[in-house]
C-alpha cells in the first residue's frame, strides 16, 4: 500500500473515531508498528494529527500538557530542572503534575532516553517532541491519574541505570527526609532514587519541614533541589544538610 494510500486512511479512520492507536493500524493496514509510526511523524510534521503516545489525536484536540493546578512558581521551578537535562542523557521522571510539566521541556534534547511510569509524561514528551527521544513505559496497574503502579512498574524501573532522576516530592524535612503522599507511587520514586547517578528534587519552599505519608529517600540522597527564592532563613538546616546543591528560582 502505497504511503500516501496509508495517509489518507489514517486520516479518515481519526476523523471517524477521533483517536488512532499504532497497534490498530498495524492490524487493519497490514504494514508494520515502525511504519505506522513514521506515517504518524509525517502527518503530524505537516500539521494533520497530533502526535501521542501510542497513536494520534485529531488537529484541534487539547494535547496531554501540564496541569493546570501548576501556579507560577511551580511552573518556574520545573522549567529550571529541565535545564539540567543535556543531549545523550538517560533519564528518570516519576509521575506528577511538575513532572508533566518537565516534559514538555525535554522534547528538543537530542539523544535522550527517559524512562517514565507515567502514561501523561510518555504522552506529553511524545506530544511535544522534535528530537525523537527513546520513551520507555513502565508496565503496571494504571491508576486514574495515569501512573503505573505494582510489582510489574517497579521491576522494570529497578533493571535500569539512569544518570538523572527528577522526583516531585510533597516534603522535604531533615528528620523525615523527602517524602510524597502515596505510597503506591512511592514504592516506584524509590526504584528511581535507587537507580540514578544524580536525584533532582523538585519541591517548592511551601514543602520545607513537613512530612507527607510515605518515606521515598534520605537528604543525603539528593544531589539537586530546585525551589523558589522564598526558602527562608529557617531552612538554613537544608542549607547545612548533605543535599549537594540548592537552586533556587526566582518565578518573578
Amino acid at each position: 500500500m502505497l504511503a500516501t494510500v496509508r495517509h489518507a486512511t489514517i486520516l479518515e479512520k481519526l476523523h471517524r473515531s477521533g483517536n488512532v492507536r499504532v497497534t490498530s493500524l498495524t492490524s487493519s493496514l497490514g504494514v508494520s508498528a515502525m511504519t505506522i509510526r513514521r506515517d504518524l511523524n509525517d502527518l503530524a510534521q505537516q500539521g494533520l494529527v497530533i502526535k501521542v503516545h501510542g497513536g494520534a489525536l485529531p488537529i484541534g484536540t487539547k494535547p496531554p500538557g501540564p496541569a493546570v493546578e501548576l501556579d507560577r512558581t511551580e511552573f518556574e521551578i520545573a522549567a529550571r530542572a529541565a535545564e539540567l537535562i543535556q543531549p545523550g542523557m538517560s533519564i528518570g521522571i516519576s509521575s506528577g503534575t511538575a513532572s508533566e510539566a518537565i516534559a514538555s521541556r525535554l522534547g528538543h534534547i537530542p539523544d535522550l532516553t527517559v524512562v517514565t511510569n507515567s502514561m501523561t509524561v510518555a504522552d506529553i514528551l511524545q506530544a511535544s517532541a522534535t528530537a525523537d527521544p527513546q520513551i520507555i513505559l513502565t508496565g503496571g496497574i494504571p491508576t486514574k491519574s495515569g501512573a503505573l503502579i505494582g510489582p510489574v512498574a517497579l521491576s522494570c524501573v529497578q533493571s535500569f541505570n539512569v544518570d538523572v532522576a527528577i522526583v516531585s516530592v510533597d516534603g522535604v524535612d531533615v528528620r523525615a527526609g523527602i517524602t510524597g503522599s502515596d505510597p503506591w507511587q512511592a514504592e516506584i520514586t524509590r526504584g528511581l532514587v535507587g537507580v540514578a547517578q544524580h536525584v533532582v528534587v523538585i519541591a517548592d519552599s511551601s514543602k520545607w519541614g513537613r512530612a507527607g505519608l510515605s518515606y521515598l529517600a534520605d537528604l543525603d540522597q539528593i544531589d539537586t533541589w530546585v525551589t523558589d527564592a522564598d526558602l527562608g532563613p529557617d531552612a538554613g538546616s537544608a542549607r547545612g544538610s548533605n543535599i549537594g546543591e540548592i537552586i533556587q528560582v526566582d518565578a518573578g
